[in-house]
């Protein structure tokens, strides 16, 4: 195992290659056995910089065959948007242990949802301001020479797409920038037709004829039996809008 490593990173990559990743779990005895027989081997170092990421856990216990507990990428794609998960991973720093629980994915949908409703909100209505893609660039750039601090990366976005002094086009320009490293695709970010049927556009109708009256409770009981279909309602000055969740 230790040496089939060693064959194939200096025979495809050569010595040194830059970054050299795994689990926390390998670094005693595989990555340590790698570095001795490489550096042994052919008198140089084995890797630059070595990246050892954290264990993943369900519901605050150990992912493992043996528990019984484990979630598969297919699994998580029947519920969550790629994207999602993506967000969701990347919240958490590489060397710090991953909780998988519904809660946070939720969580990071919700985040996700809003991000892309703030990314079309820019595409379709530009507002002039002042160009803050230095400062922003710089925080972003700094976050991720902090050991590939992608937490902190996303806290920079956030506070780029909140700022209302930042020029709008150029915000855009930079979130693009921005997301070659953390890989959401926000310049594909775009409205979305749904289709409801005619059940789910009945209580819709419902709801604004009860918000019209200003029967806020009535509203939030026929809101809740949208959303056990499947739907979410975001209210704008064009009326009712259903997302699906």
């Amino acid at each position: 195992w230790h040496i089939e490593c060693s064959a194939m990173s200096s025979s495809i990559l050569g010595l040194p290659f830059d970054i050299h990743g795994g689990g926390q779990d390998l670094i005693f005895p595989h990555h340590e056995n790698e570095i001795a027989q490489s550096e042994a081997a052919f008198g140089k170092k084995l890797a630059n910089y070595w990246v050892h990421n954290a264990m993943v856990r369900i519901d605050n216990e150990k992912m493992s065959k043996s528990l019984n507990n484990f979630i598969t990428i297919e699994d998580l794609l029947k519920e969550f948007n790629p994207a999602v998960i993506r967000y969701f991973v990347a919240s958490t720093h590489y060397r710090k242990p991953i909780n998988f629980d519904s809660e946070r994915l939720d969580a990071a949908k919700t985040a996700y949802e809003r991000l892309k409703r703030k990314i079309i909100e820019f595409k379709k209505a530009q507002h002039h301001g002042e160009d803050l893609t230095e400062e922003y660039s710089s925080e972003f750039l700094k976050a991720i020479n902090d050991d590939l601090n992608i937490p902190k990366a996303i806290q920079v976005l956030w506070q780029a797409v909140n700022d209302v002094k930042f020029d709008t086009k150029k915000k855009l320009e930079l979130l693009y920038k921005f997301d070659e490293v953390l890989g959401l695709n926000i310049k594909e970010m775009k409205s979305e037709n749904v289709q409801v049927s005619k059940e789910v556009q009945k209580l819709i109708d419902a709801r604004e004829r009860l918000r019209k009256n200003k029967l806020w409770i009535e509203a939030d009981i026929i809101r809740e039996r949208i959303k056990e279909r499947g739907f979410s309602i975001k209210d704008t000055s064009d009326g009712p809008q259903a997302e699906k969740i």
